[in-house]
């Protein structure tokens, strides 16, 4: 966006110059060669802005190296973040679970805020959007249930890569997902799988934070089986 704003800067600047500008992306592997000629194509057959005076190329690479900016500064406003969280009890009390690193409980505190504000942990999973929303109707045909998505996308991404990080390195919670996969089988049962376990990390989470109490894998254990037994009696 800094260099070609909009499709008739890509064709003024022509196809060799478009193409080495996003040559690093390759490397990356986000994308493959042929997508980055298709944009280039599709240039050619876009009416862009109408602008003869360049005056929105100007303004959109403006924004462009405000967001670069921006983004080169995160790393000093995470740490500075950091630095006055972690006096915090709360903070303490989030380092003590498995697999967290200090940037990750600082987001999470960050995208919660005041945890007295929430009366139980489900208004939690609401902020996150992973609450799950069925719409039906008599003619409907009732397909599987999806998360809402509404809330706060920044809590939702943290507890989404933590709940990776759980899965894969820790033994409870990898149990978990696949117990909650072979419960929802067939097409995105991993995926199902993986919102359970933000599920789980999430209302974990607070009560952790309201009864100011640390992590114990077998408290969190035996919570489980009770519920399971409840379930079963039902």
């Amino acid at each position: 966006m800094q260099s070609p704003p909009t499709p008739a800067a890509i064709l003024r600047h022509g196809r060799q110059r478009f193409l080495d500008a996003w040559q690093p992306r390759q490397r990356c592997g986000q994308w493959r060669p042929q997508k980055f000629q298709q944009l280039y194509e599709l240039a050619q057959h876009s009416i862009g802005l109408i602008d003869p005076y360049r005056l929105d190329e100007v303004e959109i690479t403006a924004l462009a190296h405000d967001l670069a900016d921006a983004l080169a500064k995160q790393p000093w406003w995470l740490a500075h973040a950091m630095a006055l969280l972690e006096p915090r009890p709360d903070f303490q009390l989030l380092m003590q679970l498995p697999r967290i690193g200090a940037p990750t409980a600082a987001a999470l505190l960050t995208a919660m805020g005041d945890i007295r504000q929430y009366r139980n942990g489900k208004q939690l999973v609401k902020l996150a959007g992973l609450d799950v929303r069925l719409f039906e109707s008599g003619s409907s045909i009732r397909r599987l249930p999806k998360i809402s998505h509404v809330g706060s996308a920044y809590l939702r991404h943290w507890l989404y890569h933590y709940a990776l990080r759980l899965v894969a390195h820790d033994p409870h919670f990898r149990a978990y997902y696949q117990r909650r996969k072979q419960q929802s089988p067939g097409k995105g049962a991993g995926q199902r799988a993986l919102m359970a376990v933000c599920d789980k990390t999430i209302r974990m989470i607070y009560r952790i934070l309201t009864d100011h109490a640390p992590y114990d894998p077998k408290k969190d254990k035996s919570m489980a089986e009770y519920y399971a037994a409840q379930r079963q009696a039902a």
